[in-house]
């Protein structure tokens, strides 16, 4: 009975969410915005996201607006970009793709400067330590 109870309270919490573009003052997503922040020498976070889809909704209210990731986020100058998919076509989606992410949640965080082009990336349900990993690792 308990085990129904929690995974009926997990799936209903990504729709009981209020929706909002991202948690975090994010810059309006595009390819050039995201270049642009890494060759400014910060570190870009690409969050692929949709409003259909409840596994981001879940990570976006645990990890992305946890206190801990909001602290990371200041503290180590990312500019973090939240791509829609929602609609078919879109820039984001067309990234998704390039970065072999067949499905979402998917995080792509670009190293600053010259490997912007490596990437590391997230796919399905991840955790605070992983973003927090995978931004180490893209700094180093």
């Amino acid at each position: 009975v308990i085990l129904v109870m929690l995974s009926a309270a997990a799936i209903s919490l990504p729709f009981s969410v209020k929706k909002t573009s991202s948690p975090h003052s994010a810059a309006l997503f595009s390819i050039e915005s995201v270049r642009a922040a890494s060759a400014a020498g910060r570190i870009p976070v690409v969050v692929f996201t949709a409003d259909w889809c409840p596994n981001c909704k879940l990570v976006e209210k645990t990890v992305l607006e946890s206190e801990k990731v909001e602290n990371l986020v200041r503290a180590r100058n990312i500019a973090l970009f939240y791509a829609d998919i929602t609609e078919k076509g879109t820039e984001g989606e067309e990234l998704l793709t390039r970065l072999g992410g067949t499905a979402i949640p998917f995080l792509a965080v670009f190293p600053a400067g010259e490997k912007f082009s490596s990437p590391v990336c997230l796919r399905d349900i991840y955790t605070v330590s992983d973003f927090e990993e995978a931004v180490r690792t893209a700094s180093e």
